[in-house]
């Protein structure tokens, strides 16, 4: 894969936090300077990897306004290869090649939304949540998970706008 290919988008990683056990989360931003296109939230990005191609995450910024890209990983238990890698190798300030954002989860238009989530996958769902709060809109997610200290996001899906409308199981 050449940065010649259609679509791809060099991206410096800033920073790399945990987030809930055996998660972490990644903000990318543009080499350059320049913005980042934006999206709609149920985007995804292709992450490459180095030696193992790529991998899909969905974004969860907090905004999808291009200033930066959120993406959370969870170390698999078992991997093939990419969340190992990130886990173990990626850094802030590490040089990364991403895919534009393509939404094949886009959020239809209702009057009222219920949302489901287990594990890492309230990611496209917290961007989904945080969207419909700034339209008023009424909502539910539900987030099933096995343990809640090991829960990604907490402390954004208990924010004062998110609280009421979430439901921890």
């Amino acid at each position: 894969m050449t940065m010649k290919d259609a679509g791809l988008i060099p991206v410096t990683i800033k920073t790399v936090d945990v987030n809930g056990v055996g998660n972490m989360s990644l903000h990318l931003v543009a080499q350059q300077g320049s913005r980042l296109p934006a999206y709609l939230p149920g985007a995804h990005i292709d992450v490459f990897i180095p030696q193992l191609g790529p991998r899909q995450y969905s974004l969860c910024s907090e905004h999808n306004d291009g200033e930066y890209y959120e993406i959370c990983v969870k170390l698999a238990e078992p991997s093939t290869g990419g969340s190992h890698f990130i886990h173990h190798h990626f850094a802030p300030g590490d040089h990364l090649t991403i895919s534009a954002p393509r939404n094949h989860f886009p959020l239809p238009q209702a009057g009222r939304y219920l949302l489901f989530a287990g594990g890492i996958g309230i990611t496209p769902l917290l961007a989904m949540a945080e969207k419909i709060t700034q339209q008023q809109i009424e909502f539910e997610l539900h987030y099933y998970l096995s343990d809640t200290e090991k829960a990604a996001f907490l402390p954004r899906l208990t924010r004062p706008a998110l609280a009421q409308h979430v439901f921890l199981h």
